[in-house]
């Protein structure tokens, strides 16, 4: 047929059948798999037959070891979810009436027969290589989330535990109760992993402003709304960010004034350089804020002062500023306040 015509498709049937094979290589090959397989099962024989008394003993106690292991898992498996539930109702309707901790208190011995079937269950899949299961911290996660956040400070968080649980419900975890997780999961070790945040708490991080250095800019800012007295605490890297781009910390201003307690004179300098009326306006609703600025502030921005104030009520702003020309005395002078003895606190 003078071979294969250009442009036709080689198809299977070229592919070179078993009895046709001149070469004998595919029959080679079986036999090799063969005798292969052959060689194989005589050293399992060889094994067996020159296997110790002892080992053998061992190889037996291993076997029913293990299937004692797969059946007490079943057992588990199958025992668990009805155990689950009922405690799960016990403490929704307890928590509801009473609170977390009474509900905790009062099922005490049962959440801890829970948690021994529970931890027995993982170290057994574990044994195994099986997939673990963590009923235990699902049990507990389903009631903070579904019931009441504080259900997170009972989480063994030792153990593996849902990260989204985490961030959706520590906002809504009562102050006195937000110290008591975070120490939980400080001794957990989930804050400083190797000079960064464990994977499985960085969503979460940003509620607990004392580990603000381990936080990125965005993340620090929420941080600082919680407790602004944390800012001496930033990195390097962020307090740089902030201060050469002051939207960062009009963010958190914007929400907590007090940050202004806290910012080094330099800020104070570049942020009302940035923005006059934005400082002006939060000085007239929280003063307070102004035992924080240096005594010259006013002085070194006599120019801007017009426009920290010029949308606000200066018939307000000057009865207020009474309390402070003995610090600020450019501020008696812009707005009229007369400084005798009494007004300067002499």
């Amino acid at each position: 047929m003078g071979g294969l015509r250009k442009g036709m498709k080689f198809t299977s049937s070229a592919i070179i059948a078993p009895d046709t094979d001149p070469s004998g290589k595919i029959s080679q090959h079986t036999d090799r798999l063969d005798r292969e397989k052959r060689e194989r099962e005589e050293r399992i024989k060889n094994t067996i037959a020159n296997m110790s008394e002892e080992r053998k003993e061992r190889q037996t106690t291993f076997k029913e070891n293990r299937q004692n292991t797969i059946k007490r898992i079943d057992e588990l498996e199958r025992l668990m979810p009805n155990l689950k539930q009922n405690l799960y109702t016990k403490l929704l309707n307890s928590a509801k009436n009473k609170g977390v901790e009474t509900a905790i208190k009062e099922n005490q011995k049962e959440i801890d027969e829970f948690k021994s079937l529970a931890d027995e269950l993982l170290d057994l899949k574990k044994s195994l290589g099986k997939e673990a299961s963590y009923e235990y911290n699902n049990l507990l996660s389903s009631l903070a989330v579904d019931v009441d956040p504080n259900f997170l400070l009972y989480i063994d968080f030792t153990n593996y535990f849902k990260a989204n649980v985490l961030a959706k419900c520590v906002k809504g975890v009562t102050p006195e109760n937000k110290v008591i997780l975070q120490t939980k999961l400080e001794d957990a070790g989930l804050f400083d992993f190797k000079g960064e945040p464990n994977s499985r708490i960085r969503a979460s991080l940003k509620y607990f402003p004392d580990h603000i250095h381990l936080m990125n800019v965005d993340d620090a800012c929420i941080a600082l709304i919680i407790d602004p007295s944390k800012f001496k605490r930033l990195s390097a890297e962020n307090k740089s960010i902030m201060f050469n781009n002051v939207t960062y910390i009009k963010r958190v201003l914007t929400k907590n004034d007090e940050l202004f307690l806290y910012l080094p004179y330099d800020y104070l300098d570049v942020l009302v350089d940035k923005d006059p009326g934005f400082v002006g306006r939060l000085i007239a609703k929280n003063p307070t804020v102004l035992s924080n600025f240096y005594p010259g502030f006013f002085a070194d921005h006599y120019k801007e002062i017009k426009y920290m104030f010029s949308d606000l009520n200066k018939t307000k702003l000057k009865e207020v500023f009474k309390d402070w020309v003995w610090k600020f005395p450019e501020l008696g002078e812009y707005f009229g306040i007369q400084t005798d003895s009494a007004t300067l606190g002499v």
